[in-house]
């Protein structure tokens, strides 16, 4: 029995997704989506969306056309490149906290987002992961009233570290470099923040 009422499930989700039901209906518990009525919508359904597991209400919240940057700074353009990276993400089962630090809007339907954001998971060999950044997006006014983004970047203000293990003036940055270590063994330099 418990089979069939999966399969039921499994095949409403199909129909949805093939009527382009699926960004109206939630395909977990059958509850009407919030819409991103703002742009600041965008990032607190994102984040509510990551963290039920939702994979497609959260390539819903990206124009068909849409850019994600990824960590090494290529990027995803189109549904289903976002669709695949963001499945990545998604198997770390993780928990994020979205943070909008500003909103720049030009008035005409767009609008840029900084945020920072903290997320936890699980990797693959079972051993915590933790994330954050600093992102930039850029947010649209759809023609139904809605924001989607247009290009997100998540990484988009990240302090560069400083590759300089040494206290005093640093070569590369011509200026002081007395940050401190990151996990990667790399100095961020107290002269990057802020900027």
């Amino acid at each position: 029995m418990r089979n069939i009422a999966m399969t039921v499930v499994a095949a409403l989700v199909v129909a949805g997704a093939v009527s382009g039901c699926a960004a109206q209906r939630h395909a977990k518990s059958g509850a009407q989506v919030q819409r991103p009525s703002n742009p600041e919508d965008v990032d607190r359904l994102f984040g509510e969306r990551v963290n039920a597991g939702d994979l497609e209400g959260v390539v819903a919240l990206y124009e068909p056309t849409a850019t994600l940057v990824r960590q090494d700074r290529t990027t995803a353009t189109g549904t289903a490149a976002i669709r695949q990276e963001l499945g990545g993400l998604m198997a770390l089962k993780p928990q994020i906290t979205m943070n909008v630090s500003r909103i720049v809007a030009d008035g005409d339907g767009v609008a840029v987002l900084h945020d920072e954001w903290h997320l936890t998971g699980t990797g693959p060999d079972g051993k915590p992961v933790m994330l954050s950044g600093r992102a930039s997006e850029v947010v649209r006014l759809q023609h139904d009233g809605t924001w989607r983004f247009v290009v997100d970047d998540p990484d988009a203000r990240r302090v560069p570290a400083c590759p300089m293990m040494h206290k005093g003036p640093c070569e590369m940055h011509k200026g002081p470099c007395h940050g401190k270590e990151t996990s990667h063994g790399k100095r961020s330099p107290a002269h990057h923040r802020n900027k």
